[in-house]
């Protein structure tokens, strides 16, 4: 079974039945050095793996014999820990899915020398999601590359990618206050959205509704909706403006875009045209608070930590969206949104959506 979070494995941890062991970590502290591999690895784009070793529910034979087999074969980099209650996890700082395999392979014999049966899965982060030439600033040697790496017997074993271990599902109590909250908006501003709809479809040719996919947790796709403020034809012509971009990184904004259409640029600035998304809302592909859904053609081009923000569901506002939206440079979005992930609570969603009334009568940073 594919585990969701490292949170939640740390809750189970934390419920006792991991065994105290001379050199293996604890469930939080294991978990403490994951996350500081995953920092290392955002800033020097390197990848890391980890081995679990898991005997299928049953239990070790011999617990203490397994980690001591398995810490003497670890480099002094590499950290061995309880990756759950039953399991034992190996983290491989600057090793990629097949050293981490090769690993595999040279520790099995060991094992089963020693009467342990213990089949092992690999889990690897990618430090670097761009290519290694666009990235700034040289990049370090790792300390050590597995010379089997490429070896024939590597290459059918399954490598799973660890950000989903990241991944921050929707708290129960942030679901009720999506489904409340786009519900009653739906309701209250249903004799709007129907006047907007009359009014785009009468000022320019072509559907009341734009609809766009848009990266979800993790990456995943979903439809997101929206009144449509441009031409028929903005999206063809989206590649011959793309000189007279005014932000910096993969977003796409021009301050006086003449594929906007008159009422469309009066939606724009009053944010009207995002009231479709309450139905992304009560769907359940969006919240009303969170990071905003990025396109699909952004994603590609994040840096490592970028990512981060794919941890959460997108929201129709947040800290960016309150703070001046297109007036802010792309990084600083980028941690205004990874603040969040970390902050996240109930009160602080209240303050946001307070605060995005305001942000709204202003029209700060709206274009």
């Amino acid at each position: 079974m594919l585990f969701t979070t490292l949170k939640e494995k740390v809750a189970a941890r934390s419920q006792g039945g991991t065994a105290s062991l001379p050199g293996v970590l604890r469930g939080q502290d294991f978990n403490r050095m994951i996350e500081r591999e995953r920092c290392r690895s955002d800033r020097n784009s390197h990848p890391f793996s980890l081995v679990v070793f898991d005997p299928d529910g049953k239990g070790f034979p011999d617990i203490r014999k397994a980690a001591h087999e398995l810490k003497t074969n670890v480099r002094l980099t590499d950290d061995v820990g309880w990756f759950d209650q039953a399991s034992l996890g190996v983290l491989l700082p600057d090793t990629s899915g097949d050293g981490a395999w090769s690993f595999v392979h040279k520790v099995r014999p060991l094992l089963e020398k020693a009467d342990l049966d213990l089949p092992a899965r690999v889990y690897t982060y990618k430090g670097n999601w761009k290519d290694e030439s666009e990235i700034e600033g040289p990049l370090a040697e790792p300390e050590e590359k597995a010379s089997s790496e490429s070896s024939p017997q590597n290459k059918h074993h399954f490598i799973e990618d660890m950000e989903r271990f990241f991944m921050k599902p929707l708290p129960w109590w942030k679901r009720i206050e999506d489904v409340v909250g786009s519900l009653a908006a739906m309701i209250v501003f249903s004799p709007l959205f129907l006047t907007i709809a009359v009014l785009v479809k009468l000022t320019s040719k072509g559907p009341v509704i734009f609809k766009q996919l848009r990266a979800g947790p993790g990456g995943k796709p979903f439809v997101f909706y929206k009144f449509r403020t441009m031409y028929a034809d903005a999206e063809e012509r989206k590649e011959e403006l793309k000189e007279l971009n005014e932000l910096d990184g993969p977003v796409f904004k021009i301050r006086n875009d003449p594929r906007i259409t008159p009422f469309g640029r009066l939606l724009r600035r009053s944010s009207l045209d995002e009231i479709p998304q309450l139905w992304n809302v009560f769907k359940g592909d969006m919240t009303l608070v969170g990071p905003r859904p990025p396109t699909l053609d952004e994603v590609p081009q994040y840096r490592a930590w970028h990512r981060r923000r794919l941890e959460l569901t997108g929201g129709i506002t947040g800290i960016w969206q309150v703070s001046g939206r297109n007036e802010i440079p792309f990084e600083e979005w980028m941690r205004m949104d990874v603040r969040y992930s970390r902050k996240r609570s109930f009160l602080l969603d209240i303050r946001l959506l307070a605060r995005t009334v305001w942000a709204v009568i202003s029209g700060r940073g709206a274009n």
